[in-house]
């Protein structure tokens, strides 16, 4: 399944401790699973301070219990992994040919 998954977690403070839950309880899941390349959690910030959290396409079933929607691949730009492998933000936009 190629489908990405986000949940906004609201503005400043408010969104530090569901994003402390999330993400420890993605860490234990993408530990037990053996930490697949597929499986990432990432957060980005809008202009407004709003958090929302990333849920990469092999992170689908977690992200469904976490009430995070169907949306489309984020953009780069602004993007921070949260758990996942070490290589995962170059894994879900690899450079293109030419500039590796």
């Amino acid at each position: 399944m190629s489908r990405w998954f986000s949940k906004n977690l609201g503005n400043g403070t408010a969104a530090v401790a569901p994003t402390l839950e999330i993400q420890t309880a993605f860490g234990n899941a993408a530990a037990a699973a053996g930490l697949p390349t597929d499986m990432a959690l990432f957060s980005k910030h809008d202009m407004r301070g709003n958090v929302s959290l990333y849920f990469s396409p092999g992170a689908s079933d977690f992200a469904k219990t976490w009430g995070a929607q169907p949306c489309e691949k984020p953009e780069k730009e602004g993007l921070s992994l949260l758990v996942g492998h070490a290589f995962a933000l170059e894994h879900f936009y690899p450079y293109p040919k030419g500039l590796q």
